[in-house]
């Protein structure tokens, strides 16, 4: 397949593309089952972990935009707005999340918030429960196909635009120490039986994340970081993504992660000020991802709205 691909031109190339994601993804609810695969999950595990919120210890608010695949027609690209703090004697977090996914002809918005209730299990130590609700609404324009795609056996090919509205309820459990982080979560428990339509939960119908970072301090001024993000859901190939920073007097990460038989990312994230903090990943596909041929760039914004030495965590 990668050998024919290297032999057709592009215009030609994105049709065969449009129409495997449309296979793929011919029910918005296959989008709406796996979590968007940010690179930089490293700096705002809000994304998978609902226990998270608060973890900063101040107003963090986080902007993160993933191109993948770039410059093919159709390509997944996906935007985040994250937003959290604590409150409530540092005992309680609150966040917010807005994801905005597109891919081929499917696209998804959710908003959900979170709440965390963190106990002290001693100085610096933290055990986080976190709950999340929230809604998504997913389309599918079938239309834009503009007749590129004939089954008159499917009704979905042959309707213009589907759309519905889902809700979402998800928790997690998250552990905080000076050296160790480290968390358990299902971002989503709901899900919809076919073709009833009726609403359960279970547990083998859900992705699990497992999250573990560690740091190491070698000097001072310089701090080695590993940490690990595992994703398992019934039915799929278990995610896994082993990463590796360097962070430099805590202004500085550089950083490289190893998606399972996915990819290969550099990251790199650098404190313009205290508060303001840029950072850049580069996805390099391998295996049968790099028959695409194509690369995925990502960016990230975040600031932290107070500071204060003792309390505002590394960069992380």
């Amino acid at each position: 397949m990668a050998e024919k691909i290297r032999h057709i031109s592009l215009p030609e190339r994105v049709i065969p593309l449009v129409m495997l994601l449309s296979v793929m993804l011919a029910s918005p609810k296959v989008l709406s089952q796996q979590n968007t695969q940010f690179t930089q999950y490293i700096s705002n595990e809000l994304l998978v972990n609902p226990a998270y919120a608060g973890a900063e210890e101040a107003l963090s608010i986080s902007l993160l935009s993933k191109a993948q695949w770039a410059g093919v027609d159709g390509a997944p690209n996906t935007q985040s707005l994250t937003a959290h703090s604590l409150i409530k004697s540092n005992k309680v977090g609150l966040g917010f999340t807005i994801v905005n996914d597109k891919i081929g002809i499917h696209s998804r918005i959710n908003a959900s918030s979170s709440f965390a209730y963190r106990l002290e299990l001693k100085q610096n130590t933290f055990l986080s429960f976190g709950l999340l609700a929230g809604i998504s609404q997913e389309k599918s324009d079938f239309g834009s196909l503009s007749g590129q795609v004939q089954n008159p056996n499917d009704p979905k090919l042959n309707s213009t635009s589907l759309s519905q509205t889902n809700l979402e309820v998800g928790s997690g459990v998250y552990l905080i120490t000076p050296r160790l982080n480290m968390g358990i979560s299902m971002p989503n428990m709901l899900y919809k039986n076919e073709p009833s339509d009726s609403i359960s939960s279970s547990l083998l119908n859900n992705n699990i994340f497992f999250i573990f970072r560690y740091s190491i301090p070698i000097t001072n001024n310089f701090v080695l970081k590993p940490g690990l993000l595992m994703r398992y859901t019934n039915g799929l190939p278990l995610y896994m993504d082993i990463n590796i920073a360097t962070v430099v007097n805590n202004v500085l990460l550089v950083g490289i992660s190893y998606r399972y038989k996915e990819s290969i990312n550099p990251i790199i994230q650098a404190k313009i000020t205290p508060q303001f903090k840029i950072g850049y990943a580069f996805d390099y596909p391998i295996a049968n991802e790099s028959s695409f041929g194509s690369n995925s760039h990502e960016f990230m914004v975040s600031y932290l709205f107070s500071f204060s030495k003792h309390k505002v965590a590394e960069l992380r």
